[in-house]
């Protein structure tokens, strides 16, 4: 089903987590190229049906947890039949038909087991047909917090306590239900502070006729979902959405939104003639006061009609501009070259922490540029079913340089850095400092 990549052991190589229909497996990087399976000696299996999957140091000893989405309850030759009887046609059952599953939470025990405490921590206490997981600080008091898509049941919210549980929190907040009350289809997912006033704001992808949600972030207090203000559901409800994640394609500063597309009923024409299996992708520029949407012309990669599900941000080849990787049903996946990221002043940052977690996942990046100031999280987890990029990949716009750069990490040492010059990737070390290691255009330095 998908991944999450992180350094559980941080020994400097980053390790995957594949996630199943079935048990799931851990395997270890060993630092010479391969990778050898530890699930059951870490004693991560899961069992069920596992979906999205998340690295995060939740309660800042040092080593990186991990959060596990469920879907539903379900064995292979007992489901119900779906579909029109009458015309006999068969098809995929709704998420409705099957009873909802619980979520998982692995504490790391630092040396190289986790333990399940998922109940005890507050999370295993809550069923939903779970789908997309992102994580970020939302209210700003320094502890991770856990979102959770889930399809057709209302989403989570897991707000971080800081004494090793959590509370859900999802309905006062205003992120559990659509405006009008309803339980939408949620898929991917991801947190990211598009209009930068410090505060993370909340993306999910949905099924058709629902839209894209955005939950702006009102100082860690409550949500808003804007996705009628900024006409998002409004050009996005033909489509089901599921890889979705904020990315600054342009390196302007702000953040862009990125969506796959895909019906899930491969018959779906036969009872909907206007609705195609195949969609195209979706790219939303911010001018930093609307949303417009990307077009790329016929046979652009955009335009293409594909059965998309998950999709991946990083910078692959060292240019400065995120790129993505979008896998498609029954077919090639596709990797997205950016080449109009590379018209912007940029650079990007690379995390090794010491007192937390090798990754510095949960570090909170704040650029200020003149006037202009952006904020990031580092993160292991966003879109659907997919781990992203750990390399923090910031836009400039017309700066040449920042004039500051602030990092909160997990352990909450705070490091100040001046006058970072662009067109670098920088290794940021908790207890060293910066040091610029290659040039953006790939040549060692």
């Amino acid at each position: 089903m998908g991944a999450a990549v992180g350094d559980y052991d941080n020994d400097g190589f980053p390790d995957l987590y594949v996630t199943n229909f079935g048990n799931n497996e851990l395997y270890r990087n060993r630092g010479d190229g391969t990778f050898v399976n530890v699930t059951q000696r870490a004693g991560v299996e899961a069992g069920g049906w596992s979906t999205s999957a998340a690295f995060l140091d939740y309660d800042h000893d040092g080593y990186l947890d991990l959060f596990v989405c469920r879907y539903v309850d379900y064995q292979l030759g007992k489901g119900p039949q779906c579909g029109d009887r009458e015309r006999g046609l068969v098809s995929y059952c709704i998420p409705d038909m099957f009873e909802p599953s619980t979520n998982l939470l692995f504490r790391n025990n630092g040396d190289g087991t986790f333990r399940d405490v998922s109940r005890v921590a507050g999370i295993g206490g809550y069923r939903g047909r779970g789908l997309g997981v992102t994580v970020a600080d939302f209210d700003g008091d320094g502890w991770p917090d856990i979102f959770v898509a889930n399809d057709r049941s209302r989403n989570f919210l897991f707000h971080n306590k800081g004494d090793g549980t959590f509370e859900e929190v999802a309905l006062p907040a205003g992120v559990a239900y659509s405006m009008d009350g309803s339980a939408r289809a949620g898929m991917g997912t991801d947190f990211g502070d598009y209009n930068a006033d410090g505060w993370p704001d909340i993306l999910v992808t949905n099924f058709e006729t629902e839209g894209l949600a955005l939950f702006e972030n009102f100082r860690g207090k409550y949500f808003v979902d804007l996705q009628g203000p900024l006409r998002l559901r409004a050009r996005t409800h033909p489509y089901v959405g599921f890889g979705g994640t904020f990315l600054d394609y342009d390196n302007d500063g702000r953040l862009d939104i990125f969506v796959a597309n895909g019906h899930t009923q491969d018959d779906i024409g036969s009872y909907k003639p206007d609705i195609t299996y195949a969609q195209p992708k979706l790219l939303f520029h911010n001018s930093g006061t609307e949303f417009t949407l990307v077009r790329d012309g016929p046979g652009g990669p955009l335009s293409q009609l594909k059965v998309s599900r998950g999709a991946a941000s990083g910078d692959l080849d060292n240019d400065g501009a995120v790129d993505l990787v979008i896998n498609n049903t029954n077919d090639f996946p596709q990797i997205l070259r950016n080449q109009i990221g590379m018209q912007n002043h940029r650079f990007a940052l690379k995390l090794v922490g010491s007192r937390s977690n090798r990754d510095g996942i949960g570090t909170s990046v704040r650029v200020e540029c003149g006037k202009e100031v952006q904020f990031r999280e580092v993160k292991s987890a966003a879109s659907y079913l997919s781990a992203n990029d750990l390399q923090v990949n910031i836009g400039l716009g017309k700066c040449e340089s920042a004039d500051e750069i602030m990092l909160r990490w997990p352990s909450r040492t705070v490091q100040t850095l001046r006058n970072v010059r662009s067109g670098f990737v920088y290794r940021i070390s908790e207890d060293k400092g910066l040091n610029p290691i290659k040039r953006l255009d790939g040549l060692s330095r």
